[in-house]
């Protein structure tokens, strides 16, 4: 068999050229030596590009915080860069722009658990900007941008025009249909806004709020330090049911855990690793996968019942059966701990 045709060669020619050296490396030491590169010349400032930006933009990114999410990606990495120089179908063919989404991914895991409220508002002018042929969202130097379509690709000002409760007019306050409020906001603007400007913008006009923002809010206010009990029940809580979890059936597990949403209809598991109550390898124990496994297909999740069924062998309904087993069971054990 020539070296063009070998697994290596093919290998290499599957994924980025960044890979090249982690790929051919001949033994463990070397292999290490790639892996440490890659990690430190290529991963590290990727993951503070993205961190920066959405420090800036999106607010709620602390340094704790983005510790926290550069650890999480930073373990992905590893377990997609030993699958990728070993299996075909693992291989990535960009390696920044996968760092870059993987960031982004953790990023947006954590603000969707602070901010519910906040980013379900987002996503939703987001989508109004992209649907209606009267507005327009685009990428600016300033971050991603906003306003009437003739504005588009105009970059955002530094002082839009003032707006309260006091000059809003009747439509901006319609929040049944964005559309038109979203529209009399930025006429009213008259010029491009960042996205998140406009957000906290509506935010205020329709009375959008977060328990987590509002108590942030009171604690820079009063200029006290949360209460250690109070900040780790939370936490504590989410680690009760995470022991539940684990005295559950291995297939009820996998049903529940595999399925598992927030409230925007991502995955809910990262919740579990985001408060530190398990690790990515326990996660994956609970489902019944490998790490690499569980990796592969992190983002991909939540699946759906049908894929789960397949993994499982077995039908969807019977999926869905064993998922709903597992809430009962859950909800009993909650209850019963709480009468304590």
């Amino acid at each position: 068999m020539s070296l063009k045709n070998s697994p290596s060669e093919r290998l290499v020619c599957l994924n980025d050229p960044l890979l090249r050296d982690l790929i051919e490396a001949c033994d463990d030491d070397a292999r290490r030596m790639a892996m440490e590169r890659l990690l430190v010349d290529i991963a590290a400032p990727t993951i503070r590009r993205a961190l920066a930006r959405f420090t800036r933009y999106e607010g709620g990114i602390q340094p704790a915080d983005a510790d926290d999410i550069t650890s999480t990606v930073t373990l992905r990495l590893v377990r997609k860069l030993q699958a990728c120089a070993e299996r075909e179908e693992a291989a990535i063919e960009r390696l920044p722009d996968y760092i870059a989404t993987q960031t982004f991914n953790a990023i947006h895991d954590l603000l969707r658990a602070r901010f519910p409220e906040r980013m379900r508002l987002r996503n939703r002018i987001r989508y109004v900007l992209t649907h209606d042929p009267r507005l327009a969202l685009w990428m600016s130097s300033e971050g991603p941008a906003a306003g009437l379509a003739r504005f588009r690709d105009a970059t955002p000002a530094a002082d839009a025009a003032p707006l309260s409760h006091a000059n809003a007019t009747r439509a901006m306050f319609d929040r049944d249909r964005p559309a038109d409020a979203l529209f009399a906001v930025l006429s009213h603007i008259n010029t491009a806004v960042t996205v998140d400007s406009l957000v906290s913008k509506i935010a205020e006009l329709w009375n959008v709020t977060d328990l987590a923002a509002a108590a942030s809010a009171t604690l820079e206010i009063s200029d006290e330090r949360p209460d250690p009990h109070d900040q780790a029940v939370g936490r504590q809580s989410l680690g009760i049911l995470w022991s539940e979890v684990r005295e559950l059936r291995a297939p009820q597990r996998a049903a529940l855990l595999l399925n598992l949403r927030d409230v925007e209809g991502a995955a809910g598991i990262a919740a579990l690793l985001l408060a530190r109550v398990a690790t990515f390898d326990e996660v994956a124990e609970a489902v019944g996968l490998t790490s690499a496994r569980l990796a592969e297909i992190w983002s991909d999740l939540p699946l759906d019942d049908l894929t789960i069924g397949e993994m499982l062998g077995l039908k969807r309904q019977q999926v869905i059966n064993l998922r709903q087993a597992a809430r009962d069971r859950l909800s009993r054990r909650m209850s019963r701990g709480r009468r304590r």
